[in-house]
């Protein structure tokens, strides 16, 4: 019988194995990636690279697991010489416009854009190539004996079902799926790892765009480790767009000193609740904690769609008028001296511009939290 060394070296060796990867990005900037060839296998970052990098420590065990549980697994469906991941393509020339103006607005690079287009067209279930109904695939008998054991066998098997509903489109039940795995976890493998799971099935409810169910995803994945600070600020922000400021500021605090973006929303959630409440204190933490962020954020950057999403954030800072527009000129000032993506116009901060994301100081006193 192969003991777990012997485990750990094969699986090692099918990790080096050309296998299939895909990149998806939601709409809150997150990616999730994921081998195709084997089911439930995938995980989330904040970026393509970090979201490839988690997929790594997740195939691992993945393919230990079904190593030691005696599992098939799929062999990958490429060759690496056959597909580089790279091919030119010719466009039009407003084609290639069009495509560099959605991607300015998306706070995105091109390379970006038009990789979460073509998988998105590939992946479609209305393509008229399939040529045969998503509705009639059934997972196999096999699976569905192994999804309802009680031990480990069962994870792998509700993965690969959570899989096929998300694919189908069926995304609520594949979270539900994905969440009893992530339960399952919990009883083989350490809290932390439980916790992980149910992130990441909060990433794919986040990218759907099913707000609610992102956010009882992530409050179980705190709960079983409140160290998980990615948990921690996702959730935070998501109850910072709600507009439930004291709720976010609890899990937007526990990540705002290593995470930036975490800082930035904590800033603006302390600001907005102060003003709420005519507390000056808590609108004094929130401007100090959002200059903080903003400023790291545009030192030494000189990424363009970075700047977009910057300048955003400052002219929002300005709409609350009064002394705000004095911090978002000196803002702008600071990255003038030490960002690298060209110079500011000042007066940008006080030109008129849409946005529903922060109402004006009146409106804000008077709204509730």
């Amino acid at each position: 019988m192969a003991s777990l060394a012997d485990h750990k070296s094969r699986a090692e060796e099918l990790f080096r194995q050309p296998w299939s990867r895909e990149v998806f990005a939601d709409e809150d900037g997150a990616y999730l990636a994921r081998v195709p060839e084997l089911p439930g296998c995938f995980a989330d970052g904040d970026s393509m690279e970090e979201a490839l990098a988690n997929l790594d420590v997740v195939l691992r065990d993945w393919l230990t697991i079904s190593l030691e549980r005696g599992d098939p697994i799929p062999a990958p469906r490429r060759i690496t010489e056959s597909f580089s991941g790279r091919f030119s393509v010719r466009v039009p020339r407003s084609l290639h416009e069009a495509l560099s103006r959605r991607a300015e607005d998306e706070d995105c690079s091109l390379n970006q854009l038009v990789t979460a287009l073509l998988a998105g067209a590939v992946r479609s279930p209305n393509l008229p190539s399939t040529g045969r109904s998503s509705e009639s695939t059934d997972i196999s008998e096999g699976i569905a004996a192994d999804a309802v054991q009680s031990g480990s066998q069962a994870i792998a098997a509700l993965k690969g079902i959570g899989t096929l509903l998300r694919d189908r489109g069926d995304v609520n039940l594949a979270c539900v799926v994905y969440a009893m795995a992530a339960s399952l976890v919990a009883t083989v493998e350490r809290a932390e790892v439980s916790a992980r799971e149910f992130g990441m099935a909060a990433s794919l409810a986040r990218r759907e765009k099913r707000h609610k169910l992102a956010e009882a995803l992530l409050r179980e994945s705190v709960q079983r480790d409140p160290t998980n600070l990615r948990s921690s600020s996702t959730l935070g922000q998501l109850l910072y767009w709600q507009g439930r400021y004291p709720e976010a500021i609890t899990y937007l605090s526990r990540a705002s000193s290593i995470d930036s973006y975490a800082r930035l929303f904590l800033g603006w959630s302390y600001l907005l609740e102060g003003i709420n409440l005519s507390d000056e204190l808590q609108e004094q933490q929130g401007q100090d904690n959002l200059d903080n962020a903003l400023r790291e954020w545009c030192y030494q950057n000189g990424d363009r769609a970075s700047k977009t999403s910057w300048l955003r954030q400052v002219q929002r800072l300005a709409k609350l008028g009064g002394k705000y527009v004095d911090e978002a000129k000196h803002l702008v000032d600071f990255a003038n001296a030490n960002a690298n993506w060209g110079p500011i116009d000042p007066t940008v901060v006080t030109t008129p511009h849409d946005d529903d994301d922060v109402t004006s100081l009146d409106e804000l006193r008077t709204s509730s939290a």
